[in-house]
């Protein structure tokens, strides 16, 4: 199979936009209270980098997980593409939530200024109640979940893709994915999260647009939508609109309230839900006229992108609690936090991680 080398151009460039969005967070004005590390240098431009790759960044990363499922499950048949996606996934995702989210939410704990308890009482009173989390892990076992139906879906969507133009996809995507919102955000805040059975971590306004998004990727794999001879004026039109919406979705977002309802609720999920649905088409066409070639940084990156991202806040975290007391300004020390957590991740990544036992295959 050809190589999509501006997939992987773009895949790499959002997990570095995952680091950049959390080392942002210790930096912004208005720092969620639960946050890991908060220093005291602050910054309102790093507010509004939160707010705008927090709109788009994970519908971009299902979405490309999609653009290449169609492909995988041909080749490997249903049960094939489950244990594919089980072996590669899920031990990261077990050993993340078992081992590492809770030294995140005791972290939260003591950002927060609650004494900590004796281990055996945090992790089955605090953690395993009110503290709940599984921190950045929780897009491996949403991800999970959406393989483990995907070949059921796809069995009603796949005849579709030849009948429904990718206009009607889109559209189709914008609104289903706008109405769920609505709905979920009519009993939830919008950065509520849940974890039913303990299980999933989501917020519920976005699942159903992840899901969305992850379906939207699949059929535009299939249908070879950004192949061929497309227009230039169609790709830069999909791009620009998508950034349109998403500056119009971040500016409403400083004016609303943690719970908006009304007009207000259905005006926010068209023009969020609008930008996460066409962001991921625009960067994906936009990636594409760039330049379809690859490079050894480029392999380098592309391989190393998984671990990063798996390493990424244990590496981050202490670098900017190791910082807080330095009397630096906020944009330097989030220049270093990004920069030292990208270069010591890719550095575990391809050298650390596939050589640790019963993990080490997932990240190969």
């Amino acid at each position: 199979m050809e190589r999509l080398y501006h997939l992987d151009r773009l895949r790499v460039w959002c997990v570095y936009g995952v680091v950049a969005l959390h080392g942002a967070m210790t930096y912004m004005e208005g720092c969620p209270g639960w946050w890991y590390v908060q220093d005291q240098s602050r910054w309102w431009g790093f507010t509004l980098l939160v707010l705008m790759l927090d709109v788009f960044l994970m519908p971009v990363m299902f979405f490309l997980a999609g653009y290449l499922a169609p492909g995988s499950l041909d080749r490997r048949g249903g049960g094939g593409f489950v244990r594919e996606r089980l072996r590669r996934l899920g031990p990261p995702w077990i050993l993340g939530v078992v081992l590492f989210a809770p030294l995140f939410a005791l972290a939260s704990l003591v950002n927060l200024g609650y004494p900590v308890p004796p281990l055996g009482t945090f992790v089955w009173k605090v953690f395993l109640g009110p503290a709940y989390q599984q921190a950045h892990f929780w897009f491996l076992g949403v991800l999970i979940s959406f393989s483990l139906i995907f070949p059921l879906l796809w069995r009603w969507l796949c005849p579709l893709v030849d009948r429904v133009p990718m206009g009607g996809w889109v559209a189709a995507c914008w609104a289903l994915a706008a109405g769920w919102f609505v709905v979920m955000g009519r009993h939830f805040p919008l950065d509520g999260w849940v974890h039913p059975g303990y299980v999933l971590v989501f917020q519920p306004l976005r699942i159903g647009g992840y899901l969305l998004v992850f379906l939207l990727g699949a059929a535009a794999g299939r249908g070879g939508w950004f192949g061929g001879d497309r227009s230039a004026l169609a790709d830069l039109g999909l791009a620009i609109l998508g950034i349109c919406l998403l500056g119009a979705s971040v500016a409403m977002r400083l004016q609303l309230p943690p719970k908006p309802q009304g007009v207000h609720l259905l005006v926010y999920a068209a023009l969020n839900q609008g930008s996460a649905v066409l962001m991921p088409l625009g960067l994906v066409a936009v990636m594409r006229r760039l330049g379809s070639g690859g490079s050894c940084r480029l392999d380098l990156a592309s391989r190393a992108s998984y671990g990063l991202y798996w390493l990424h806040q244990m590496i981050l975290v202490p670098i900017a609690w190791a910082l807080g007391g330095l009397g630096l300004p906020a944009l330097v020390k989030f220049s270093l936090v990004v920069g030292l957590t990208v270069w010591l991740g890719e550095i575990s990544s391809a050298r650390v991680l596939p050589r640790v036992p019963w993990l080490g295959g997932s990240f190969q």
